[in-house]
């Protein structure tokens, strides 16, 4: 197998993860991250990533030889179809907290009286955290800028990359 070959197998597999658990926010961080070092491997070898009809030729080969993800991907589209997103999931309420909580120790966002408050509900006994608010916090974390010219979002990311990646992918379901 060449380079290429297994780099396309991996960003098939990372989109086979991706299907089989949409809702799963470990296996939504651990995609991100997978995907992040899949276009640096591609770089790297000059190998860009499959497009979307390539990508769908290479998950029919994959759901071929892995006949678990087959079966996987029926009992979660199942699952998918009865389940309702956990907007109090403890996970994602930590991964908000430590985002919110870093725009508010930030100081650059106290024009924006919507973090104050998402960042109140986060902390409360019925913590919840929805697509919106998420959706929100992205949008607002966006344009906070330090006075070295890096950008909140940048930092943050280096500081927290699962707290991040979690609320952006939280904020893609909006």
């Amino acid at each position: 197998m060449h380079a290429g070959d297994a780099l396309w197998r991996l960003y098939g597999s990372i989109a086979l993860l991706e299907q089989l658990y949409p809702t799963d926010l470990r296996v939504s961080c651990v995609v991100t991250e997978l995907r992040h070092c899949a276009g640096v491997v591609g770089a790297h070898i000059s190998v860009p990533a499959p497009s979307a009809v390539d990508l769908d030729k290479i998950l029919v080969v994959l759901r071929g030889e892995l006949p678990v993800a087959t079966a996987a991907a029926n009992a979660s589209s199942t699952q998918q179809q009865t389940d309702r997103p956990n907007f109090s999931d403890p996970e994602l309420i930590e991964a908000a907290q430590l985002f919110v909580g870093s725009m508010v120790d930030s100081g650059l966002f106290e024009w924006a009286d919507m973090v104050n408050d998402i960042n109140e509900k986060l902390h409360s006994d019925s913590a919840f955290f929805t697509f919106r608010q998420a959706r929100a916090l992205i949008n607002i974390a966006d344009r906070g800028e330090y006075e070295g010219g890096e950008s909140f979002m940048d930092q943050t990311e280096n500081d927290h990359p699962e707290a991040v990646a979690a609320v952006k992918n939280w904020a893609a379901q909006a």
